[in-house]
């Protein structure tokens, strides 16, 4: 069943050759169609008992960020201030535009560039209201590590890190089926995204101004 929930469209429960209820996982979770389908699904999986209907927002941390209009030197500043890797670039009313990590700005020094210049923009990214539980999926698919969060009008509120999806992941959204998603991912093989961040140094820290 844990299965089924985590990748089917639909279900279809049936009983003594009749279907009491076809429906998206989500819909059986949150509205089981009699007793049979509530203890057929279990109550440990029923919508109020888990947590796996969250937002992204349940689970982002702040993110680090420079403005379009900064230096590459200040950009360099900040993240061995805040002892990351890769930082994300936003305009002076924080709407997302990319992001760097320590060799583009190296190759952007080298080449006398502007930061706006350096950036990369061609990066995933998630909106704020997303369900939790799609994004982890896509984490694991993509193997990225980061994900920058955004609002629909594309202003950068947050970050989910796979870092910080780990306790979720194990804890309230597929128990101990997450062991093997993490192994699957880690098997596949695919390169790892440019996006890094320590997330143990970060989740405390404010957006940079």
């Amino acid at each position: 069943m844990d299965e089924a929930i985590k990748l089917a469209d639909k279900i279809c429960i049936m009983s003594e050759g009749k279907v009491v209820q076809f429906d998206t996982p989500d819909n059986i979770l949150r509205h089981p169609a009699n007793d049979f389908v509530r203890d057929f699904i279990g109550q440990n999986r029923l919508i109020q008992d888990r947590p796996n209907m969250r937002t992204v927002e349940d689970a982002m941390i702040k993110p680090i960020t420079v403005r379009a209009d900064d230096s590459l030197n200040h950009a360099v500043d900040v993240m061995r201030r805040h002892r990351i890797d890769t930082i994300f670039v936003v305009t002076n009313q924080d709407r997302f535009l990319g992001y760097m990590d320590i060799e583009d700005i190296n190759q952007g020094l080298r080449a006398g560039k502007e930061l706006i210049d350096t950036m990369q923009r061609d990066i995933y990214r998630v909106n704020v209201n997303s369900k939790l539980q799609d994004t982890v999926r896509t984490i694991l698919k993509r193997n990225v590590r980061n994900v920058p969060v955004v609002d629909d009008h594309d202003t950068l509120v947050g970050l989910i890190t796979r870092a910080n999806l780990v306790d979720i992941v194990y804890d309230s959204i597929w128990g101990e089926g997450a062991e093997e998603a993490l192994q699957e991912s880690e098997a596949s093989g695919i390169k790892e995204a440019p996006v890094e961040m320590d997330h143990e140094k970060t989740s405390d820290a404010g957006v940079e101004r």
